[in-house]
């Protein structure tokens, strides 16, 4: 690829709208799926689920990218990744539950990608309340960081890509 005259950035770019746009399908069809098959409750507030879904997944991109960037092989950096991920899930509350997380844990899980309190919230307000550290943080902070993260590690993964 590094004789294609394209510019790293622009490559990059439409790596994160194929990456967006397959997501968004696969995230809506399960949405339904789960609807129609299993009688799951659709999203409380679908626009507040849809906005932390796609900020919490640019932020998980963002992450994504400046291991690609940084690592020589795409092993590697798929290895790298699953561990972040591991990790980011389990501040959000995947594996075990929030509310028995000590309080700093809890907090850090408000803020971390992929938005999982934001999302939990934005499906349901009382699971958001349930899962939240004393109250919550507020809904659109949650976004505001995430937004802050996924600008900020995207910036510095186009900085750092290099073609080797």
């Amino acid at each position: 690829m590094s004789t294609t005259p394209a510019h790293p950035r622009t490559i990059l770019l439409a790596q994160m709208i194929v990456a967006f746009a397959s997501v968004v399908v696969s995230a809506a069809l399960m949405i339904f799926a789960g609807w129609a098959v299993l009688d799951i409750a659709p999203p409380a507030r679908p626009v507040e689920l849809a906005v932390a879904f796609l900020v919490g997944y640019a932020a998980l991109l963002g992450l994504g990218m400046i291991s690609a960037a940084v690592v020589r092989t795409s092993s590697a950096a798929n290895q790298i990744g699953t561990l972040l991920f591991v990790a980011l899930m389990f501040f959000g509350g995947a594996f075990l539950p929030r509310t028995l997380m000590p309080d700093l844990l809890r907090e850090a899980g408000e803020f971390v990608p992929p938005g999982l309190q934001a999302l939990t919230a934005a499906w349901s307000a009382e699971a958001g309340e349930i899962t939240a550290t004393a109250g919550g943080q507020p809904f659109w902070l949650q976004i505001a960081i995430m937004a802050g993260i996924a600008v900020i590690l995207s910036s510095v993964a186009a900085k750092l890509f290099r073609w080797e």
